[in-house]
């Protein structure tokens, strides 16, 4: 008994002494030339590397298991380059975010749903550049923002918003155009957002025949600018003053529009613009004591009364 178990010991040490000098057989550029053929999925690769293992199969079995080797190192290259080529589309997204210079009131205009090439997205541009001119800037954003899933429709449309308004502040944008394009009918559905509120309605309109959009975008976007205009100057107000280095952003912003507002804006409207750049004017003046803004103010408060004579009932 004590003989066979020295016999099974030294057939052991045999063994493993055999696969050791086996495998250091190999060498490095043998060890190369193997992950090579193995890397690239040939039985070849497998057998090379069989001799120096003491493992003596079929070639079908090589076969197979060459295929195996492949079929793993395909799916494990395969989950890395996907997540290397997120995280650095990612990283490029972020670094080449669009963001608007500050300089006048921004629009940010999102995808639409159904609407991945941006298509419909260009000539909602096209329109408001037609409209506005170089009165407000516009900033193209890639994302696409979604209704939510859950809730009712305010919910929803309210899970929109939100959305919004992050890429309002990502883009230093005022006002965010978001929503849906339904192709076959040329119809779009969309949302205006303003960082910091949203008034939560939609505005369907029908696409001309050059994909324009109707008279009416106009005036409705115009009424929502002139909502913005009306509350840019309460981020100034701070301590029971105005703080005249915040103030002077915000009629650089409004000066564009109210000095040539656009024709499409209606009477009342054009009187809501032409009161907001008036009232920053005149905290400008009474806080630096600049009597040039003061006279500019005396000027736009007149305007807003040809163009509303109700406009300063509220003042």
């Amino acid at each position: 008994m004590h003989s066979c178990y020295c016999w099974l010991r030294s057939w052991d040490t045999t063994v493993v002494e055999n696969n050791r000098q086996r495998s250091s057989d190999l060498g490095i550029i043998g060890n190369l030339i193997a992950t090579l053929l193995v890397s690239g999925g040939s039985s070849a690769g497998i057998k090379y590397l069989g001799r120096f293992t003491g493992l003596n199969f079929a070639s079908d079995l090589w076969n197979a298991l060459s295929a195996l080797v492949f079929l793993v190192l395909f799916v494990a290259l395969t989950l890395i380059q996907r997540g290397t080529r997120v995280l650095i589309l990612t990283a490029v997204r972020r670094l080449r975010y669009p963001r608007a210079q500050g300089d006048r009131l921004a629009i940010a205009i999102a995808t639409l749903s159904n609407d991945v090439e941006r298509h419909i997205a260009h000539h909602i541009e096209l329109s408001l550049a037609e409209v506005f001119g170089g009165r407000v800037e516009i900033v193209p954003c890639e994302e696409t923002i979604v209704l939510g899933k859950r809730g009712n429709l305010e919910d929803r449309q309210m899970a929109g918003a939100l959305s919004a308004q992050e890429i309002a502040a990502k883009a230093n944008a005022h006002l965010v155009i978001w929503g849906q394009a339904l192709r076959q009918e040329k119809i779009v559905d969309l949302y205006f957002t303003a960082r910091g509120h949203n008034d939560g309605s939609v505005h369907s309109y029908l696409l001309t025949p050059t994909l324009r959009l109707p008279e009416n975008f106009g005036t409705e976007l115009g009424t929502a600018i002139a909502a913005i205009a009306a509350s840019s100057a309460a981020p100034a107000y701070d301590g029971g003053k105005y703080a005249v280095d915040l103030l002077r952003p915000v009629i650089s912003q409004l000066q564009r529009l109210a000095g040539s507002p656009p024709a499409s804006l209606d009477g009342d409207t054009r009187a809501q613009l032409y009161l907001s750049y008036a009232s920053s004017l005149t905290l400008l003046g009474e806080q630096d004591r600049d009597e040039v803004s003061l006279e500019k103010a005396v000027y736009y408060y007149r305007q807003a009364l040809r163009a509303d004579p109700r406009s300063l009932d509220s003042c």
